[in-house]
């Protein structure tokens, strides 16, 4: 492969894994305002545990498994980095698609005031999703030769 091919491989990988790393900042933003009181996304969902607003399997799952999302979306950085194409976009979908479910759980609890946080992790997490599942052919890249077409 050219270095040019090599580089343009490189960039398709990191892209997604960027994402979901930027789409876990997106917990750390504010997401309510309460009284005097701004919550990021993490202190939302540990006001929600402790509260007993997210008593169902499903929420309480996710609300949990947000505790899971900076070492999942690590792991794609790491995976990315290593070449692991399939992994790397893996973590980055699971890590796009958690945060906006942990936004929608936010907007059906009634608990957001006018904050960025849920907006901004519905839009980080969709790109994540986006640059997740879109296929190399996608991109703009060198054209393959036969030579290159026939190994």
């Amino acid at each position: 492969m050219t270095e040019q091919r090599l580089r343009a491989d490189a960039d398709r990988v990191l892209l997604p894994a960027i994402g979901g790393l930027a789409s876990v900042a997106s917990l750390l933003v504010p997401w309510s305002h309460l009284g005097s009181v701004n919550r990021s996304g993490l202190a939302l969902a540990q006001a929600l545990q402790a509260s007993g607003l997210a008593s169902g399997g499903l929420t309480r799952g996710l609300v949990l498994g947000l505790y899971a999302l900076p070492a999942v979306a690590s792991l794609g950085l790491a995976a990315a980095l290593l070449g692991r194409r399939m992994e790397a976009r893996a973590f980055a979908a699971i890590t796009g698609a958690a945060v906006i479910a942990l936004a929608a759980i936010a907007f059906d609890n009634r608990v957001i005031g006018p904050q960025i946080g849920p907006w901004l992790a519905v839009l980080l997490g969709g790109g994540t999703l986006i640059a997740a599942a879109c296929d190399k052919h996608i991109f703009l890249h060198a054209p393959r030769t036969d030579e290159e077409a026939s190994r």
